[in-house]
């Protein structure tokens, strides 16, 4: 119970850091750091992360980012694979 409600946080946060680091970016001023974005997608916000650079079309041509979140996506996968599997 308590990882679902970690993991809907952890997403909700990374969604609007994506959000304000794109408003950042176009109208100026201080920025989200990758290493920051990409911490968050570490510690689980994957869902919003991908969901926050679709919606916002922010990161979508940063290829190193990129590369970055399909490696948090796939180990956020076997973590939760192996948790659901010796369950």
């Amino acid at each position: 119970m308590y990882f679902s409600r970690y993991f809907f946080l952890i997403n909700c946060v990374t969604y609007i850091y994506m959000g304000w680091d794109k408003l950042k970016a176009k109208t100026g001023g201080w920025r989200v750091s990758v290493f920051l974005l990409l911490l968050l997608n570490f510690a689980g916000g994957f869902v919003g992360g991908w969901t926050g650079m679709l919606t916002f079309r922010h990161k979508t041509s940063n290829s190193p980012f990129i590369r970055w979140m399909w490696l948090c996506t796939g180990l956020w996968i076997l973590i939760l694979g192996f948790f659901y599997y010796y369950k």
